[in-house]
C-alpha cells in the first residue's frame, strides 16, 4: 500500500471514525459479510463513503453487491434481530439502481435480491389475511412470483418502497379473483377437516 494512497473516514455504529483505503474497506466488508449482522457500519455510511469523489468504482461495486446480498438475506430472516437504521433501505435501493446491468456477476446478485424481495413478501404479515392452505394456493403463489419477477427484472430502476405497495395490491387482486372462482374451497375444506382431528 502506498503511503500516499487516499484514505476514507468510516463512522462505525457508535460514531467512532476509522480510516481505510478503498481496498482496506472492501476487504473489511468482505470479512464482515460472512455474517449478515455484524458489519462495522450501517449500509448508509458505507454508501456515503462509496460516493466520495475518486472512490474506486471496482471497490464501490463490490461493496454494493455485498450490501444487496446481506439485505436480501435479512429480508428472508426478519425474525433474527439485526441493526438497521432508517436510511439503510434507501441505501440498498441506491445499490440496486446504481449497479451496472451489463456484467453477469452483478446481474446474478440483482436478480437474486429481486427474487428474495418477492418471496419474502409472500411470507410477510402483509399477506396473512389472504393466505389459504394446500397445493392450489402454493401453485398460484409460485405462478404469481414468477410473473412479478419477469415483469420487474428488466426494469433499470426500481423503487422498492413503491414496489411493495404494488405487490400488495397485485397479490390481493390475484387471490380475491381465485377466491371468487372458488378455487381454494376444496383445499381449505380438507385442511380444516384435518385440523379438527387435533381438537376433537
Amino acid at each position: 500500500m502506498s503511503f500516499f494512497e487516499k484514505r476514507y473516514y468510516v463512522k462505525d455504529w457508535k460514531g467512532k471514525r476509522h480510516l481505510y483505503t478503498a481496498k482496506q474497506l472492501y476487504k473489511k466488508i468482505l470479512k464482515d459479510s460472512k455474517s449478515d449482522y455484524n458489519w462495522i457500519a450501517p449500509a448508509t455510511e458505507l454508501i456515503r463513503v462509496c460516493q466520495e469523489p475518486n472512490f474506486p468504482e471496482m471497490y464501490a461495486m463490490g461493496i454494493k453487491l455485498m450490501i444487496l446480498n446481506c439485505f436480501g438475506n435479512i429480508e428472508v430472516n426478519q425474525s433474527v434481530a439485526t441493526r438497521i437504521i432508517v436510511t439503510d433501505k434507501e441505501a440498498v435501493n441506491y445499490c440496486y439502481n446504481s449497479l451496472p446491468t451489463n456484467i453477469e456477476a452483478v446481474t446474478i446478485v440483482k436478480q437474486k435480491y429481486l427474487a428474495t424481495i418477492i418471496v419474502a413478501f409472500t411470507k410477510s404479515n402483509a399477506v396473512k389475511q389472504f393466505i389459504h392452505h394446500g397445493a392450489t394456493y402454493d401453485k398460484i403463489c409460485s405462478k404469481w412470483r414468477r410473473a412479478i419477477f419477469d415483469e420487474y427484472v428488466s426494469k433499470k430502476v426500481i423503487d422498492f418502497k413503491q414496489l411493495k405497495k404494488e405487490l400488495l395490491s397485485n397479490f390481493e387482486h390475484t387471490i380475491k379473483t381465485a377466491e371468487d372462482k372458488g378455487i381454494f374451497e376444496k383445499d381449505d375444506a380438507e385442511y380444516f377437516e384435518h385440523l379438527k382431528m387435533y381438537f376433537l
